[in-house]
Protein backbone atom coordinates (compact mmCIF):
# COMPACT_ATOMS: atom_id res chain seq x y z
CA UNK A 1 0.00 0.00 0.00
CA UNK A 2 1.42 3.37 -1.10
CA UNK A 3 0.45 6.48 0.84
CA UNK A 4 1.20 10.16 0.26
CA UNK A 5 1.33 12.61 3.18
CA UNK A 6 0.91 16.25 2.15
CA UNK A 7 1.90 18.21 5.23
CA UNK A 8 1.33 21.88 6.02
CA UNK A 9 2.41 23.58 9.25
CA UNK A 10 -0.38 25.79 10.60
CA UNK A 11 -2.49 22.78 11.62
CA UNK A 12 0.32 20.79 13.27
CA UNK A 13 -0.35 19.71 16.86
CA UNK A 14 1.02 22.11 19.46
CA UNK A 15 1.47 25.05 17.09
CA UNK A 16 -0.63 27.80 18.62
CA UNK A 17 0.88 31.14 17.52
CA UNK A 18 2.00 32.73 14.30
CA UNK A 19 5.64 33.00 15.37
CA UNK A 20 5.94 29.19 15.24
CA UNK A 21 5.39 29.07 11.46
CA UNK A 22 7.40 32.14 10.39
CA UNK A 23 11.14 31.75 9.79
CA UNK A 24 12.09 35.33 10.64
CA UNK A 25 9.78 36.25 13.51
CA UNK A 26 10.95 36.21 17.12
CA UNK A 27 14.52 35.68 15.96
CA UNK A 28 13.51 32.27 14.64
CA UNK A 29 13.29 30.70 18.10
CA UNK A 30 9.58 29.93 17.98
CA UNK A 31 9.91 28.71 14.38
CA UNK A 32 12.52 26.16 15.43
CA UNK A 33 10.09 24.83 18.01
CA UNK A 34 7.43 24.67 15.30
CA UNK A 35 9.78 22.67 13.08
CA UNK A 36 10.37 20.16 15.87
CA UNK A 37 6.62 19.78 16.32
CA UNK A 38 6.26 19.32 12.56
CA UNK A 39 8.87 16.56 12.51
CA UNK A 40 7.34 14.81 15.51
CA UNK A 41 3.88 14.75 13.94
CA UNK A 42 5.17 13.51 10.60
CA UNK A 43 7.10 10.73 12.34
CA UNK A 44 4.03 9.74 14.33
CA UNK A 45 1.93 9.65 11.17
CA UNK A 46 4.54 7.55 9.35
CA UNK A 47 4.62 5.07 12.24
CA UNK A 48 0.82 4.75 12.15
CA UNK A 49 0.82 4.33 8.35
CA UNK A 50 3.39 1.55 8.62
CA UNK A 51 1.43 -0.18 11.34
CA UNK A 52 -1.71 0.12 9.19
CA UNK A 53 -0.01 -1.73 6.35
CA UNK A 54 1.76 0.91 4.25
CA UNK A 55 4.76 -0.39 2.33
CA UNK A 56 5.71 2.94 0.72
CA UNK A 57 5.23 6.45 2.15
CA UNK A 58 6.09 9.71 0.40
CA UNK A 59 5.96 12.89 2.50
CA UNK A 60 5.73 16.39 1.00
CA UNK A 61 6.57 19.36 3.23
CA UNK A 62 4.42 22.01 1.58
CA UNK A 63 4.62 24.89 4.06
CA UNK A 64 6.13 28.01 2.48
CA UNK A 65 7.50 25.92 -0.43
CA UNK A 66 9.11 23.40 1.92
CA UNK A 67 12.39 23.23 3.75
CA UNK A 68 10.83 23.13 7.23
CA UNK A 69 11.58 19.47 8.01
CA UNK A 70 15.06 18.83 9.36
CA UNK A 71 16.40 15.79 7.45
CA UNK A 72 18.14 14.68 10.64
CA UNK A 73 14.73 14.32 12.32
CA UNK A 74 12.96 12.65 9.39
CA UNK A 75 11.60 9.12 9.79
CA UNK A 76 13.96 6.73 7.95
CA UNK A 77 11.11 4.58 6.60
CA UNK A 78 9.61 7.36 4.42
CA UNK A 79 10.78 9.35 1.43
CA UNK A 80 10.52 13.13 1.21
CA UNK A 81 9.92 15.89 -1.34
CA UNK A 82 8.80 19.51 -1.59
CA UNK A 83 6.31 21.12 -4.00
CA UNK A 84 7.29 22.27 -7.46
CA UNK A 85 6.10 25.68 -8.72
CA UNK A 86 3.65 23.99 -11.07
CA UNK A 87 2.82 20.89 -9.02
CA UNK A 88 1.84 20.70 -5.33
CA UNK A 89 2.59 16.95 -5.14
CA UNK A 90 5.31 16.15 -7.70
CA UNK A 91 5.70 12.49 -6.78
CA UNK A 92 2.01 11.64 -6.67
CA UNK A 93 0.82 9.31 -9.43
CA UNK A 94 -2.01 6.80 -9.96
CA UNK A 95 -0.05 4.03 -8.24
CA UNK A 96 -0.78 5.59 -4.83
CA UNK A 97 -3.66 4.25 -2.74
CA UNK A 98 -4.41 7.55 -1.03
CA UNK A 99 -3.39 10.96 0.25
CA UNK A 100 -3.58 12.28 3.80
CA UNK A 101 -3.59 16.05 4.31
CA UNK A 102 -1.87 16.67 7.65
CA UNK A 103 -1.47 19.95 9.54
CA UNK A 104 -3.86 21.86 7.31
CA UNK A 105 -5.70 25.16 7.86
CA UNK A 106 -8.90 26.83 6.74
CA UNK A 107 -9.33 28.85 3.56
CA UNK A 108 -8.97 32.63 3.33
CA UNK A 109 -11.88 34.27 5.09
CA UNK A 110 -12.72 31.31 7.34
CA UNK A 111 -12.89 31.56 11.13
CA UNK A 112 -9.67 29.60 11.52
CA UNK A 113 -6.16 29.75 12.90
CA UNK A 114 -3.86 31.48 10.39
CA UNK A 115 -6.54 31.13 7.69
CA UNK A 116 -5.35 31.77 4.14
CA UNK A 117 -5.34 30.32 0.65
CA UNK A 118 -1.74 29.77 -0.48
CA UNK A 119 -0.63 33.27 0.55
CA UNK A 120 -2.21 35.71 2.99
CA UNK A 121 -0.09 38.46 1.44
CA UNK A 122 -1.28 37.84 -2.11
CA UNK A 123 -4.63 36.00 -2.23
CA UNK A 124 -7.83 37.53 -0.87
CA UNK A 125 -10.22 34.73 -1.91
CA UNK A 126 -10.80 31.90 -4.41
CA UNK A 127 -14.14 30.60 -5.67
CA UNK A 128 -15.08 27.68 -7.86
CA UNK A 129 -18.47 27.92 -9.51
CA UNK A 130 -19.20 30.80 -7.13
CA UNK A 131 -18.39 28.72 -4.04
CA UNK A 132 -15.40 29.62 -1.82
CA UNK A 133 -12.64 27.03 -2.01
CA UNK A 134 -9.26 26.72 -0.30
CA UNK A 135 -6.14 24.63 -0.42
CA UNK A 136 -7.90 21.50 0.85
CA UNK A 137 -10.38 21.42 -2.02
CA UNK A 138 -7.80 22.38 -4.65
CA UNK A 139 -5.33 19.74 -3.43
CA UNK A 140 -8.04 17.08 -3.26
CA UNK A 141 -9.08 17.93 -6.81
CA UNK A 142 -5.47 17.65 -8.00
CA UNK A 143 -5.15 14.20 -6.39
CA UNK A 144 -8.55 13.18 -7.73
CA UNK A 145 -7.49 14.16 -11.22
CA UNK A 146 -4.77 11.51 -10.90
CA UNK A 147 -7.29 8.96 -9.63
CA UNK A 148 -6.07 9.12 -6.02
CA UNK A 149 -8.50 9.78 -3.14
CA UNK A 150 -7.89 11.97 -0.11
CA UNK A 151 -8.35 9.56 2.81
CA UNK A 152 -8.30 12.01 5.71
CA UNK A 153 -7.53 15.54 6.89
CA UNK A 154 -6.07 16.86 10.14
CA UNK A 155 -5.62 20.44 11.31
CA UNK A 156 -7.68 23.08 13.07
CA UNK A 157 -11.47 23.06 13.36
CA UNK A 158 -11.88 25.27 10.29
CA UNK A 159 -9.84 22.80 8.22
CA UNK A 160 -11.85 19.84 9.48
CA UNK A 161 -15.15 21.58 8.68
CA UNK A 162 -13.92 22.67 5.26
CA UNK A 163 -12.72 19.17 4.37
CA UNK A 164 -16.07 17.60 5.11
CA UNK A 165 -17.93 20.45 3.41
CA UNK A 166 -16.07 19.76 0.15
CA UNK A 167 -15.15 16.07 0.34
CA UNK A 168 -18.07 14.52 2.22
CA UNK A 169 -19.40 14.06 5.73
CA UNK A 170 -17.92 10.56 5.89
CA UNK A 171 -14.32 11.75 5.42
CA UNK A 172 -12.15 11.01 8.49
CA UNK A 173 -11.03 14.33 9.97
CA UNK A 174 -9.37 15.49 13.18
CA UNK A 175 -9.42 18.91 14.78
CA UNK A 176 -6.36 19.28 17.00
CA UNK A 177 -6.89 22.98 17.72
CA UNK A 178 -9.43 25.80 17.70
CA UNK A 179 -8.71 29.39 16.74
CA UNK A 180 -8.94 31.92 19.55
CA UNK A 181 -8.17 34.69 17.06
CA UNK A 182 -6.44 34.51 13.70
CA UNK A 183 -2.92 34.41 15.15
CA UNK A 184 -3.55 32.30 18.27
CA UNK A 185 -5.10 28.88 18.89
CA UNK A 186 -6.18 26.63 21.74
CA UNK A 187 -4.63 23.19 21.20
CA UNK A 188 -5.33 19.67 22.37
CA UNK A 189 -2.61 18.07 24.48
CA UNK A 190 -0.11 16.18 22.38
CA UNK A 191 -1.25 12.70 23.42
CA UNK A 192 -4.89 13.53 22.67
CA UNK A 193 -3.97 15.13 19.34
CA UNK A 194 -1.85 12.17 18.28
CA UNK A 195 -4.67 9.77 19.12
CA UNK A 196 -6.96 11.79 16.84
CA UNK A 197 -4.40 11.68 14.04
CA UNK A 198 -3.99 7.93 14.48
CA UNK A 199 -7.76 7.49 14.29
CA UNK A 200 -7.93 9.46 11.03
CA UNK A 201 -5.16 7.43 9.41
CA UNK A 202 -6.59 4.07 10.46
CA UNK A 203 -10.13 5.00 9.41
CA UNK A 204 -8.82 6.43 6.15
CA UNK A 205 -6.82 3.31 5.32
CA UNK A 206 -9.89 1.20 6.02
CA UNK A 207 -11.80 3.35 3.49
CA UNK A 208 -9.10 3.50 0.84
CA UNK A 209 -11.48 2.15 -1.78
CA UNK A 210 -13.41 5.45 -1.62
CA UNK A 211 -13.88 7.26 -4.92
CA UNK A 212 -11.34 9.98 -5.72
CA UNK A 213 -12.95 13.40 -5.38
CA UNK A 214 -13.14 15.82 -8.27
CA UNK A 215 -15.33 18.91 -8.55
CA UNK A 216 -18.04 19.32 -11.15
CA UNK A 217 -16.25 20.75 -14.17
CA UNK A 218 -16.20 22.80 -16.30
CA UNK A 219 -16.73 25.65 -13.86
CA UNK A 220 -15.43 29.17 -13.43
CA UNK A 221 -12.51 29.52 -11.03
CA UNK A 222 -11.99 33.06 -9.76
CA UNK A 223 -8.96 34.30 -7.82
CA UNK A 224 -9.24 37.68 -6.09
CA UNK A 225 -5.85 39.14 -5.16
CA UNK A 226 -4.93 41.63 -2.49
CA UNK A 227 -3.44 44.09 -4.96
CA UNK A 228 -3.84 44.90 -8.64
CA UNK A 229 -0.24 43.96 -9.50
CA UNK A 230 -0.67 40.34 -8.36
CA UNK A 231 -1.94 37.27 -10.19
CA UNK A 232 -1.80 36.04 -13.80
CA UNK A 233 -2.35 38.40 -16.71
CA UNK A 234 -5.09 38.02 -19.30
CA UNK A 235 -2.58 36.57 -21.75
CA UNK A 236 -1.44 33.72 -19.54
CA UNK A 237 -2.89 30.20 -19.66
CA UNK A 238 -6.45 31.22 -20.40
CA UNK A 239 -6.87 33.65 -17.51
CA UNK A 240 -8.88 36.86 -17.91
CA UNK A 241 -8.59 39.91 -15.68
CA UNK A 242 -12.16 40.95 -14.91
CA UNK A 243 -11.13 43.85 -12.65
CA UNK A 244 -7.79 45.10 -11.32
CA UNK A 245 -7.65 42.48 -8.52
CA UNK A 246 -9.53 39.55 -10.07
CA UNK A 247 -8.49 36.82 -12.52
CA UNK A 248 -10.81 34.08 -13.74
CA UNK A 249 -10.91 31.23 -16.21
CA UNK A 250 -13.11 28.30 -17.17
CA UNK A 251 -11.54 25.27 -15.49
CA UNK A 252 -12.07 22.07 -17.45
CA UNK A 253 -9.53 19.94 -15.53
CA UNK A 254 -8.61 19.82 -11.81
CA UNK A 255 -5.10 21.09 -12.50
CA UNK A 256 -6.58 24.31 -13.90
CA UNK A 257 -7.86 25.45 -10.49
CA UNK A 258 -4.43 26.86 -9.64
CA UNK A 259 -3.04 29.91 -11.47
CA UNK A 260 0.09 28.06 -12.63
Amino acid sequence: MKLYLLVDMEGISGISRIEQVKRHMDGGRAYQQGCRLLAAEINHAVDVCLDAGATSILVCDTHAAGGNLDPNLAHPAAEYETPAPDNPMPGLDPSFDGVFLLGHHGMAGSDGFLEHTYSSAIVFSVTLGGRPIGEIGIEAAWAGGLGVPVLGVTGDQAAADEARNWLGDDLPVASVKQAVCRDRARCLGMDAAYKQIERVIREGVAQRDREPWTPDLPAEVRWVYCRADQGPTSSRDGWTRTDPRTACRLAERPDQLRPI
